[in-house]
């Protein structure tokens, strides 16, 4: 009966399509694996990383609208951090490229670095 209105059943089948796309993730993580020789126990740090990191940017974000009392700006907050998060990702190509080798940055520090920048970055905008 709640699935059959019509507001909710568009939710739903936009987030079951969304779902189903894929995303950078995937060929990320298949180049970590297979071209750099991550383990399966790095990946599991990164993931670990990255969902810590979405939470220090649950953190960051109470503590920025609470310190601002009544001059915190939502629409401002949220400008800064899609510029932020729609650069951020580009990162990645540093490592895909080996520049962070020749700044003598091992994969795995630059790969959690890169992890918890972007998690951070998109975690604000959530």
């Amino acid at each position: 009966q709640t699935l059959c209105r019509r507001h909710i059943f568009y939710s739903v089948l936009f987030i079951f399509i969304l779902g189903c796309t894929p995303r950078a993730s995937e060929p990320l993580q298949f180049y970590l694996i297979y071209d750099l020789g991550f383990t399966a126990e790095q990946i599991g740090y990164l993931h670990t990383v990255g969902s810590i990191a979405f939470l220090l940017s649950i953190a960051l974000f109470t503590l920025q609208s609470r310190r601002s009392n009544n001059s915190f700006s939502l629409k401002s907050n949220f400008i800064f951090w899609t510029c932020i998060a729609g650069i951020l990702p580009f990162w990645v190509l540093i490592l895909v490229f080996g520049l962070n080798e020749k700044l003598s940055i091992p994969n795995f520090v630059f790969a959690v670095s890169d992890t918890v920048i972007i998690n951070v970055a998109q975690g604000m905008l959530t």
